[in-house]
This record gives structure tokens, C-alpha cells and sequence, in this order.
């Protein structure tokens, strides 16, 4: 009876032991967020010799993406129906300004030529259209400069914003960095993504969690290289205008039959600022300024386009549980290659003049929609590894939302 239950508290003790084995047992389970992998994924096809080949695995991936753009980034970058002030989410960035220059590829005879290919198939120049970007959130002490360069190619390339599929576009997205940093992308999967959305909206999936050790590992590792990833700007980065930064692809492409890492490095002394920064509300105004001064004093901005080669000697020994260099390479966008065996090999250079930006135009919220996508790209190039995969979708329905609330 219910007073007999009152009087003996065996059964609550049993209740409590009970829903104890039940969540140990759900902690032996391996975690949703940590990325598995199949048994072919673990050996080198046979004839692999020194380039890594190119593997691509989709598998178990729509409903990561799903879960992702609709639970995740919905709320945070306005893809969701709701029309939110896209201004007061830090990820939709803040326009430092829009620049014209070009980016002539000078050197294509420096790479293998099994990646002399698509952009790199020969030396040619052309026009761009470049965004300085900043993802910045005072309250949390983010700041993520950004650089999108839309290149007018000689040729149709697919494209996932025109309305015929293809256009003569060539999209290249960059990440700021710190020379002799890690500048990898922080974060190695949609899982991983899915995971660090749940902290940022939070919810039940939040509270599964937090209350499961078995999550504990993946979210220290991956918020430990974000915030080190952050620490480092702050360090190093803080004394140097956008024209002053080093800027890194976020993951690996494809180039011809190899697999390549981009780098912009700026030239010797540019951008370097009289004072450092201050991360406060002003940060992002006074980075735009430090843009325009630097063209208002008649100086071109140049930077070096690089690419780094994988190579079998530069991926990382495999570690329990993780699969072959080849797919490292493709799929392990934060795997760093050792640049002692992989260095970069300089085949460009990108240049904004002065005369082209005397006023560096803003045009967030004017029209047309300026749409970057890392797959509007020739197929010889397109990006490799599951978040780039991911943004292939995840950048589509942000463009789309953009061009139908804010343009």
C-alpha cells in the first residue's frame, strides 16, 4: 500500500539504483557525437603511393545536416521562418566592407602536375569580388575575421544559387589566422556541430548532454581548440588590420587528382596597426576603418595565394579507432599537415589596389545578394570532407533566407 511504501524507503533505493544502471549502461554506449568510422575506411586501397586519393563518404549524414540547419543554426543564423533582427546573431558576421581586385595565378608549373587542374590547369588572371567578414559577440569575446572572394572565371562552373546551375562564378572562402598557429577548422564533424548548438539553444538535447559523460570528451576537445583558436588572435592578431592577417581554407579541396589546403599570406609589414585593437563594441567599426585608411594612403593590398599538397608523410600517424591517412585527409578538416613535408608552394597573388577601393562599400541589406558558396567551384577543386558537405546545404538555405527576408 502507499503508507507501507512511506514507511519503507527500500523502494526508493531500488528506484535509484535502477535508473543508475540504466544510465551506466547508456554511457557504455558510444556517444551520438563522436564520429565513427567503417572497416573500409581503415586500410589504403592498394597502389595508394604518395598522394592521398581522394574518398568522399556520405553515409548517415542527411539527418546531421537536417538536424543541424532546423535545430541548430535556425535560431542562431536565421534560416527558420521567423523573421529575426539578422543583425543581433554574432554568426551572420559584420561586413567590414566589399573590395574589387584580382587574383592572378602566376605559378601552376610549381605543383604536380596530376593537380595542374581546373583554377590551376594554367596561369591566368582574374577579377574578384571580396567580403571582409567578422563574426563578433562582445559578450562572449569572439571575434572570427573572415574573407569571401567571388572570382568572374573564363568558364560555367556549377553554382548553387543560379537559376540555370552553373555560372561563371568561382567562389574561395577563407578563415583569418595566425602564421605558425593551428588554423585547422576547430570543429571535426556535422556531430560535433549538432552538439555545440545544443549549448547554444538550449533544450532537452542540452540537458542529454550534460548529464552523460560519454558526451563529455568530444565537447571538452572541441570547445578547448575553439576558445584556443580564439586565445590566439587575441594574442597575435590584435595588431594587425584584415589586410594584415594570414587567411586559411577551412578544410581540404580537391586539386586534380591530389588534395590541397589554401593559405593567403599577406606581404611583409602590411596592415601592421600603431595600437592593437580593443574587443569592444567598436571593434568591428574600427577594423573597417583601418581598411579604408590603408587605401586612403594609396597603398595596394597583396596577398600570396598558396596551396599546401597532402602528402602521405605530412597526415598524422593514425591513432585507435581512426581510419587511414587517405581518408584523414579528405575528411578530417581539423587534422593539421606537417608543413616540413607538405609546405606550401605560392602559385598567386591576390591584389585589391588602392585606386579600385577609395570608399570601401558596405552592402549588407542592398541589393543584389552578394552569395558565396566553397562549392561554386570547378569540379576539379570542389571541397572534400563531411563540414564542407554540410555547408554545401547549410550555406544554401542561409542564402536563400537572406535573399528572401533582408534583400
Amino acid at each position: 500500500s502507499k503508507s507501507a511504501m512511506v514507511d519503507d524507503p527500500s523502494w526508493m533505493l531500488v528506484s535509484a539504483a535502477g535508473a543508475a544502471a540504466v544510465w551506466l549502461c547508456i554511457n557504455l554506449l558510444p556517444s551520438t557525437y563522436k564520429r565513427t568510422w567503417p572497416k573500409d575506411a581503415m586500410e589504403e586501397l592498394p597502389g595508394a603511393t604518395k598522394l592521398p586519393y581522394i574518398t568522399e563518404r556520405e553515409a548517415k549524414e542527411a539527418n546531421e545536416i537536417d538536424e543541424l540547419m532546423w535545430t541548430g543554426m535556425a535560431a542562431k543564423m536565421g534560416i527558420a521562418e521567423t523573421q529575426n533582427d539578422i543583425k543581433g546573431h554574432p554568426h551572420w558576421g559584420k561586413t567590414t566592407g566589399i573590395l574589387r581586385g584580382s587574383l592572378d595565378i602566376t605559378s601552376v608549373e610549381r605543383l604536380p602536375k596530376a593537380l595542374q587542374a581546373g583554377l590551376f590547369a594554367t596561369n591566368a588572371s582574374y577579377r574578384c569580388l571580396s567580403r571582409l567578414n567578422t563574426i563578433f559577440d562582445e559578450a562572449k569575446g569572439v571575434v572570427v575575421p573572415r574573407l569571401a572572394t567571388k572570382l568572374d572565371y573564363s568558364t560555367e562552373v556549377k553554382n548553387y544559387y543560379s537559376a540555370t546551375g552553373s555560372a561563371k562564378e568561382v567562389d574561395l572562402l577563407f578563415v583569418g589566422g595566425i602564421a605558425g598557429g593551428d588554423n585547422t577548422f576547430p570543429f571535426q564533424s556535422t556531430r560535433v556541430l549538432v552538439q555545440l548548438n545544443s549549448l547554444a539553444i538550449p533544450g532537452l538535447q542540452t540537458l542529454w548532454m550534460i548529464v552523460m559523460p560519454k558526451h563529455w570528451p568530444t565537447l571538452i576537445f572541441t570547445l578547448g581548440r575553439f576558445l584556443g583558436s580564439i586565445a590566439q588572435y587575441k594574442k597575435e592578431g590584435l595588431d594587425k588590420s584584415p589586410m594584415g592577417l594570414h587567411y586559411y581554407s577551412l578544410g581540404p579541396y580537391k586539386c586534380g587528382e591530389g588534395v590541397v589546403k589554401y593559405m593567403l599570406r599577406p606581404k611583409a609589414g602590411q596592415g601592421l596597426m600603431p595600437e592593437p585593437f580593443k574587443v569592444d563594441k567598436n571593434m568591428v567599426e574600427s577594423m573597417r576603418q583601418s581598411v579604408q585608411d590603408h587605401f586612403a594612403s594609396g597603398k595596394d593590398a597583396v596577398f600570396d595565394l598558396l596551396l599546401q599538397v597532402a602528402t602521405f608523410e605530412s597526415i598524422p600517424t593514425p591513432k585507435a579507432g581512426q581510419p587511414c591517412k587517405s581518408v584523414m585527409a579528405t575528411e578530417m578538416c581539423e587534422l593539421a599537415w606537417d608543413e616540413r613535408t607538405a609546405p606550401y608552394i605560392k602559385v598567386g597573388e591576390l591584389r585589391y589596389p588602392a585606386s579600385s577601393n577609395v570608399e570601401i562599400v558596405d552592402v549588407q541589406g542592398v541589393g543584389p545578394a552578394l552569395q558565396f558558396n566553397a562549392w561554386n567551384t570547378p569540379d576539379e577543386n570542389r571541397p572534400l570532407g563531411n563540414v564542407f558537405r554540410t555547408r554545401r546545404v547549410v550555406h544554401g538555405e542561409h542564402a536563400k533566407w537572406r535573399v528572401t527576408n533582408q534583400f
